[in-house]
């Protein structure tokens, strides 16, 4: 009895787990993170794995719920609601929007080869300024670089940089940050902090204007240069069950001088929040 019941059980989670996947990727909300919202994300995925040892495999599968600003000139709240994939191997990993390579994987140590996704993007027909219409659109990229994270007694430090592979900004981009975790039992809850940076060329795509964007729309011409802009999240991570667990994550980052100066900012502080569920096999 019990071992049909185990059964039923974990055939009727899988059918969970592919109907959350299915509603994200048919719903009308569906987006991808944007800005610091990948990041955010990645490290939740991280959360699951701090104390875990380098050679175990682990899989996990979920949904989640998000809500954040822009920081483009009345530009709208961005709602998403996309699926999320987490998978840990001796080499390879998924962590939501990052996938990579781990070159040397190791108790406290890791250094990786990665690929991630940026969904930081402007579309014109999204802003309800006049003159922010007038503008090219500025397109998502994709990272490709190098990340090193070393596990300690404080927490765990973490750094990265890469490359915009796509082309849009031929600029580089990555962070630097510290994670902890405080494991109640139940409940786990991680504060982190850092900063993100970006090089001339990136920030520059995103929120400069060209001479040809300010004649045809009246914002004023601005080259901006590199930035550095620190970040503050807290996340909580419940377990329900052996496979079952809910997580909420909120993050502050606050802008560079050298974004905010932009004509086309309104915004010195991005807010994001993030809520869903996962089921680990």
């Amino acid at each position: 009895m019990f071992q049909l019941f185990s059964r039923a059980y974990k055939a009727a989670s899988l059918r969970i787990v592919v109907l959350l996947l299915c509603l994200c990727g048919l719903s009308g909300l569906f987006a991808t993170p944007g800005f610091a919202a990948a990041s955010l994300l990645d490290d939740i995925f991280l959360a699951l794995r701090l104390d875990a040892g380098p050679d175990e495999q682990q899989l996990s599968l979920g949904a989640t719920a998000g809500i954040s600003n822009s920081p483009y000139r009345e530009y709208g709240t961005r709602w998403s609601l996309f699926p999320l994939i987490s998978y840990e191997g001796p080499k390879l990993f998924v962590r939501g929007t990052t996938a990579g390579f781990k070159i040397v994987n190791r108790e406290n140590f890791e250094f990786a080869a990665y690929g991630s996704y940026n969904g930081l993007e402007y579309d014109d027909s999204e802003s309800d300024n006049e003159r922010m219409r007038r503008l090219d659109d500025r397109h998502a990229s994709m990272l490709g670089g190098l990340s090193a994270r070393l596990s300690t007694p404080l927490g765990q430090f973490h750094a990265s940089a890469g490359v915009d592979m796509v082309g849009n900004s031929g600029g580089l981009a990555g962070d630097l940050g510290w994670i902890f975790a405080l494991d109640t039992g139940v409940v786990k809850i991680l504060p982190e902090a850092g900063i993100y940076w970006q090089s001339k060329e990136y920030t520059d795509y995103y929120f400069g204007v060209s001479s040809r964007e300010s004649r045809k729309s009246g914002l004023e011409r601005y080259e901006a240069g590199g930035a550095v802009s620190p970040y503050l999240g807290l996340s909580l991570n419940v377990s329900l069950t052996r496979h079952w667990g809910l997580f909420c994550k909120g993050e502050l980052l606050f802008y560079d001088r050298e974004i905010r100066k932009s004509p086309m900012v309104d915004k010195a502080v991005y807010q994001g929040l993030n809520m869903g569920v996962l089921y680990t096999f």
